[in-house]
């Protein structure tokens, strides 16, 4: 049940109703089978990026004397939560479509 309108709310809800109309029609969106083409080459791109970046990170670090190694499992640690914390969430995320 909506609530009673104040005196100058029903006057600022007409005024954004005749804005709404005035405005020039949204251009259309693409075709679901482009968005999911594009969502899908988009991922493919993501995921090459990842790993050549997760390889890089792994042979520099890799460098690193024995002395760092505790401090190395930590980030390891942290990094791997992140991503199992971004994979459930994409999974478990409420579809729009």
């Amino acid at each position: 049940m909506p609530s009673p309108l104040e005196p100058g709310e029903a006057e600022l809800q007409q005024r954004l109703a005749e804005l709404i109309k005035e405005q020039p029609h949204a251009p259309q969106a693409s075709p679901p089978r482009l968005r999911r083409l594009i969502q899908r080459s988009s991922s493919h791109i993501t995921l090459g990026l990842a790993i050549g970046l997760a390889l890089l990170v792994g042979l520099q670090l890799g460098a690193l004397p024995w002395r760092y190694r505790r401090e190395i499992w930590q980030i390891q640690g942290a990094v791997v939560g992140i991503a199992i914390g971004v994979v459930i969430g994409r999974y478990t995320a409420r579809r729009v479509d």
